[in-house]
């Protein structure tokens, strides 16, 4: 993993976190399979559900968004992860819009959809 240093907005930030994950894994080639509002992906025979920016790993139970997603299933850290996100290293990029994710998370519950925010702490750069 880099150490290398890079300095993100907040929007830059924002923008990365809010990534759609279900564009994205197709983007890459990935099979998802629907499941109701949300999407199921396969980590070799362990099942990961995603909706929107946000995931879950049902036998792990942990969770977290966009950034967390490519720093975990990836293996980048921070810088790039948020560079891959947003389309640094010529991938497209699938952001969804700020005000209608606000709209999903005020009438969506974390616990009956199944996602909570990992216990690991997330450190912003810059």
């Amino acid at each position: 993993m880099s150490t290398e240093y890079i300095h993100f907005t907040a929007e830059q930030k924002e923008a990365a976190r809010q990534t759609d994950l279900v564009a994205l894994l197709q983007s890459q080639g990935e099979r998802l399979k629907r499941s109701g509002k949300e999407y199921v992906w396969r980590d070799g025979s362990e099942k990961v559900t995603v909706r929107g920016n946000l995931w879950f790993h049902q036998y792990e139970r942990i969770g977290g968004d966009a950034v967390d997603f490519v720093r975990r299933f990836y293996n980048m850290d921070f810088p790039q992860a948020v560079n891959f996100l947003l389309g640094n290293n010529g991938f497209q990029i699938f952001v969804r819009g700020l005000a209608r994710h606000n709209e999903l998370r005020r009438n969506i519950s974390p616990v009956s959809i199944g996602f909570h925010k990992p216990n690991s702490k997330i450190v912003c750069q810059g």
